[in-house]
């Protein structure tokens, strides 16, 4: 045999045993380090290249050479090493899968560490049924709770129930209706003007008009 030939496939008989230990790899427990897989996939690669280089050396030899074996040789390792490309993405794929769900999990466990954290208490606003404070009370109440989306209808109707008091605790229905039978009974704009101006009616008289009860006057009247 022509010495060359001989050269060449002793390089084809080196690169059939680095295959084989990547297929023999992949039979028998592929790593579950990422990193590992990502270096196994890269050495497909380079074996891949070796054999086309030695490939084309197999052609460079004079036309009589008889290269039947080896055609079929070289395609035989081209496929089998395509199978391994594939092989390999799949387990890298996957391990980029559970990377993607270990984050969400620590996203959510972060989330669900964030939702029991104790908040100072913020005491429930209170309404008495005077409609000068309904729209104060109403801000406050729409902030603490009906914006809340983690509290049911009922949870929120027994917290509507609980920050009434006198006149505006008699009204007795579902919370949606509650909180809108409410709005149509207290946010009543002359109702409201009514109260403040009566309010205004039954402020004391100043008897003497000292710098100090001024300056109470002007407080009050700012309150209303």
């Amino acid at each position: 045999m022509d010495p060359k030939i001989t050269a060449l496939n002793r390089l084809r008989g080196a690169l059939r045993q680095s295959f084989t230990k990547l297929e023999n790899y992949i039979k028998q427990s592929a790593s579950e380090d990422k990193v590992v897989l990502e270096t196994k996939l890269t050495k497909v690669g380079t074996i891949r290249r070796k054999l086309h280089e030695l490939q084309k050396r197999y052609y460079e030899l004079p036309p009589d050479a008889d290269l039947t074996e080896t055609d079929e040789a070289i395609s035989k390792m081209e496929t089998f090493l395509e199978e391994m490309e594939v092989s390999f993405k799949y387990l890298i794929s996957e391990h980029n899968i559970d990377d993607k769900s270990a984050k969400l999990n620590i996203k959510e466990n972060k989330t669900e560490e964030l939702l029991t954290v104790n908040f100072p208490y913020i005491p429930l606003p209170q309404f008495s049924g005077k409609y000068e404070e309904f729209g104060n009370f109403k801000c406050q109440f729409i902030s603490l709770i009906e914006d809340n989306d983690r509290l049911s209808n009922t949870e929120k109707l027994n917290y509507l129930k609980s920050s009434l008091t006198g006149e505006a605790k008699l009204i007795q229905t579902t919370y949606e209706s509650l909180l809108k039978a409410i709005e149509d009974r207290y946010e009543n704009r002359r109702a409201i003007v009514d109260s403040q101006i009566l309010r205004l009616i039954k402020l004391e008289k100043l008897n003497y008009e000292s710098a100090e009860d001024l300056r109470k006057l002007l407080d009050t009247v700012k309150k209303i």
